[in-house]
């Protein structure tokens, strides 16, 4: 872990040179970066877990378990996630995307 930034080739991502800096507090702060209801949403989903970890939450009050609308907009994720691999999966099996994509080799 001590030598990651000596290892990460930033040459094809020129824009994210901090992958070469170490883990540092505070690089990555998502409660920085994220718009107040974005932080508010994901701490809404996922609160609980983040408090389980130590984490501190942004409103204390979201550390137990999901409320109805945020199981209701996870269940809705998760079918539309589950609709576009069911739509991909389809469309590979299709004549025309085999047409069009030969298999290699």
């Amino acid at each position: 872990m001590l030598d990651y930034a000596a290892e990460v080739d930033v040459s094809a991502r020129p824009h994210q040179q901090n992958l070469k800096r170490p883990p540092t507090t505070g690089l990555r702060n998502w409660r920085t970066e994220l718009a107040p209801g974005d932080v508010a949403g994901f701490e809404e989903v996922a609160g609980d877990v983040l408090a389980e970890l130590g984490y501190e939450l942004a409103d204390p009050r979201r550390g137990g378990a999901p409320g109805t609308r945020a199981r209701a907009k996870l269940c809705a994720y998760r079918a539309q996630a589950w609709g576009w691999r069911t739509t991909g999966s389809a469309v590979r099996r299709s004549p025309l995307w085999s047409r069009r994509h030969p298999p290699l080799g």
